[in-house]
């Protein structure tokens, strides 16, 4: 016999908008958290952030790059000046953050504001 057919169940907009709702304040504030704890306790902030990356692919959103740039991207340690080497390169207009845990390099561009 051939497996039944069966409608799927789909969910309305004001459903969808409420969980997207629910997993950015959640998402924040895991966000939040691990920022007030990145100097106090490192590895709870690295807890934070992990649980709040994963809540992130749950649900298909993208962390906030003003979150995002604190944190190594390989091993998830908060950046702070214990932990990080910051260096300006005022001709290719970047940021060049190394984690002095893991030493991987992350580079980041600016530029000035247009008057």
């Amino acid at each position: 016999m051939a497996p039944s057919k069966q409608k799927k169940k789909r969910r309305s907009r004001t459903e969808k908008q409420t969980k997207k709702l629910l997993f950015s304040e959640a998402i924040n504030y895991l966000l939040e958290q691990s920022l007030e704890q990145r100097v106090k306790d490192p590895d709870l902030s690295k807890e934070y952030f992990l649980s709040a990356k994963k809540m992130g692919m749950r649900g298909r959103f993208h962390l906030p790059k003003q979150y995002r740039h604190l944190f190594c991207h390989k091993c998830y340690t908060p950046l702070t000046s214990n932990t990080a080497r910051v260096r300006l390169n005022s001709k290719k207009k970047q940021v060049h953050y190394q984690c002095l845990i893991c030493r991987s390099e992350h580079r980041i561009g600016y530029h000035k504001p247009k008057p």
